[in-house]
């Protein structure tokens, strides 16, 4: 992704991630829960979206689907933290 990134705009969306990490450490409990709450349902309508354009005829099980979930929102931002580490 930051290969595509001019170098002077790498400090810029540094910076950026920074700021947003910081806001989620302030968040209280319940907001914590709403957005975990928020970020499955979205999940699901992406998921459920894209099980009908390609015709899926059997969703993946509940148990599956959490995982995966999880997999994303827990992993999905490692390569773009590994890629700023590293041009840095």
């Amino acid at each position: 992704m930051f290969s595509y990134i001019v170098l002077e705009n790498i400090a810029a969306v540094q910076k950026y991630q920074q700021s947003v990490s910081d806001q989620v450490r302030q968040l209280s409990l319940p907001s914590l829960i709403l957005l975990a709450v928020l970020a499955l349902v979205m999940f699901i309508t992406i998921e459920k979206t894209l099980n009908e354009s390609w015709r899926v005829s059997e969703p993946r099980q509940d148990f599956n689907r959490l995982l995966m979930y999880w997999a994303v929102l827990a992993l999905g931002s490692l390569p773009s933290r590994c890629s700023l580490a590293i041009s840095t």
